[in-house]
């Protein structure tokens, strides 16, 4: 796992930069980071969308505790003990203080966005694969939150928290712009599995616990992987994971206080929770589902669409050429800079509507220096002269 940008993120960064869709998810999320109330939990989000990655943790542990930590993973059943994985979860520790000029992509409203934020995929294989999608797919989750609260609301149903709503969905996928590399193929790497999720969301969990966050927004955040509720086991799986990913000890008062449970340690491999899920958490959950689906769907039906174009000569002679790793960067820029809804929607037309606008963005990418070559080895950052 590599934690220097190489020269596959730096283009994907700036390809997300120049989009105005990456751009306007961008200014939906830095305005509901605004509207926290909390200014900790405020500071706290603002510092890991401009430098997203586990500094608490990295700080938190030496480099020879590092694998016993791992060890107590695979002793408690919450990871597998394959060798990559051992690997990759070691490399995380490595320090990484915000240094204090970090990057910044993007800056809306006093709300700044890292280079890595900007170039992350929404995951290494299903949804919002490209670069923006991250921040794409967070500001559909949070639109979706806000909505479903608004809806319980104007109901009479249940107050919930607003803060815990926004962190939730701001932060539940941050930790993907720390693991998730593009390579040269045009795929983003993938990450291990941990507690019967991603390690992304255990790291932001452990995070969550050095940082000290709120209790309700850290469980809001747990439960975007899984409704307590209606499966609590799996959600304090997460939990457990995270304090021992964290250096904690899981059965401690202080982890128990944090999350605002209260529980046992029974044995090496369970740990029950007496959590006290919320409305807040179940929109937690639905506002993922959601989109996730559709978004996947979506993405599918317009890739192959891509290609079948492709193959019949309707993107012009600049497109690459069916099959390569230039295509496949091709195919993600295009959906960069129009997103799968939006060519999706040109689809029922004509062929043509479909193929104009895909030649839009490619023309938009050209005037920009940004389209890929045929070659992927040629898909350097820009340098300013």
């Amino acid at each position: 796992m590599r934690h220097s940008r190489p020269a596959m993120d730096a283009r994907a960064a700036q390809v997300a930069l120049v989009s105005e869709p990456v751009r306007r998810a961008c200014r939906i999320i830095a305005r509901a980071v605004r509207s926290l109330r909390d200014p900790r939990v405020r500071e706290h989000v603002r510092d890991l969308l401009r430098y997203p990655h586990p500094t608490a943790l990295s700080r938190s542990w030496a480099a020879s505790q590092v694998r016993s930590r791992w060890r107590r993973l695979v002793a408690a059943g919450l990871c597998v003990p394959a060798a990559r994985t051992e690997t990759d979860f070691l490399a995380l520790y490595q320090p990484r203080a915000m240094p204090p000029e970090a990057d910044v992509a993007y800056s809306t409203g006093g709300v700044a966005f890292g280079p890595e934020l900007l170039a992350a995929p929404g995951a290494h294989a299903s949804h919002h694969v490209y670069p923006g999608g991250l921040v794409l797919h967070t500001a559909l989750n949070l639109q979706a939150a806000l909505a479903i609260r608004a809806a319980i609301g104007a109901a009479g149903a249940a107050t919930v928290a607003l803060d815990d709503i926004i962190a939730a969905q701001v932060l539940h996928d941050v930790m993907k712009a720390h693991l998730l590399r593009w390579r040269p193929d045009g795929h983003p790497s993938t990450e291990p599995r941990v507690a019967t999720t991603w390690l992304h969301h255990i790291l932001i969990l452990a995070e969550g616990l050095l940082r000290r966050f709120p209790a309700r927004a850290l469980l809001a955040i747990a439960s975007v992987h899984a409704d307590p509720s209606v499966d609590p086991r799996k959600v304090a799986g997460f939990l457990h994971a995270a304090a021992l990913v964290a250096g904690l000890d899981p059965g401690s008062t202080q982890l128990l206080r944090a999350i605002g449970a209260s529980g046992a340690a029974r044995g090496p491999g369970t740990w029950v929770l007496a959590l006290r899920p919320s409305t807040t958490d179940w929109i937690a959950r639905a506002a993922e589902e959601v989109w996730r689906t559709p978004s996947i769907a979506t993405l599918r039906q317009v890739r192959r669409a891509l290609r079948a174009a492709a193959r019949q000569g309707d993107l012009g002679p600049d497109w690459p050429s069916p099959g390569t790793s230039a295509e496949r960067w091709a195919q993600n820029f295009v959906l960069t800079m129009r997103t799968e809804f939006t060519l999706a929607a040109a689809l029922p037309g004509t062929r043509g509507k479909f193929a104009e606008h895909v030649r839009g963005a490619t023309e938009d990418l050209q005037a920009q220096r940004l389209w890929p070559r045929q070659r992927s080895s040629d898909l350097r950052p820009r340098t300013s002269r």
